[in-house]
C-alpha cells in the first residue's frame, strides 16, 4: 500500500474525523459563536455528525479502538455510515455500513453504532476481563 491508493472504506476506515479542522468555542460566548460560519463546509459538518453519533453510541472517544467514515452524496441527499470496532487480541473486526437521508445524520450515525453493539462490539471495548 503506497500514498497514491484510495483506501476502500469497506475494506480500511481512516480515523473519524480525519483530516476535519475544528474550531471549538463556548456555546454563551455570543460574540464568537458566528465567526466560523463563513469557513464552515456543510458536507463536512454532517459527516462529523453522523461519525460523533456514531462513537457516543459506542461511549467511545478518540482512545476507543474503533472508527467511522461517513460518505456523504451531496446529490442523493445522504449519507453511508462506514463503521468498525477493532479487536485488541487481533482477532475479527465487527462491521457496520448503514444510510440514510443527510437531514438525520445523526440518527444514521447512531444507527451504526448500535449494529456494532448488537453484533457484540461491547466485549471488545470492554477489554479483557
Amino acid at each position: 500500500m503506497d500514498a497514491s491508493q484510495i483506501h476502500d472504506p469497506a475494506q480500511r476506515l481512516p480515523a473519524s474525523g480525519a483530516g476535519i479542522v475544528v474550531i471549538e468555542h463556548r456555546v454563551d460566548d455570543l460574540g464568537t459563536r458566528y465567526l466560523p460560519a463563513p469557513v464552515t463546509h456543510g458536507p463536512t459538518h454532517i459527516m462529523l455528525d453522523a461519525e460523533r453519533a456514531a462513537l457516543a453510541t459506542l461511549c467511545g472517544n478518540r482512545l476507543t479502538a474503533a472508527s467511522v467514515h461517513t460518505i456523504h452524496g451531496p446529490a442523493a441527499k445522504s449519507v453511508t455510515v462506514h463503521a468498525v470496532v477493532l479487536d485488541p487480541a487481533d482477532g475479527t473486526p465487527i462491521r457496520a455500513t448503514t444510510s440514510g437521508p443527510a437531514i438525520h445524520t445523526t440518527r444514521t450515525g447512531r444507527h451504526a453504532g448500535r449494529q456494532l453493539l448488537d453484533a457484540g462490539a461491547t466485549t471488545l471495548l470492554s477489554g479483557p476481563s
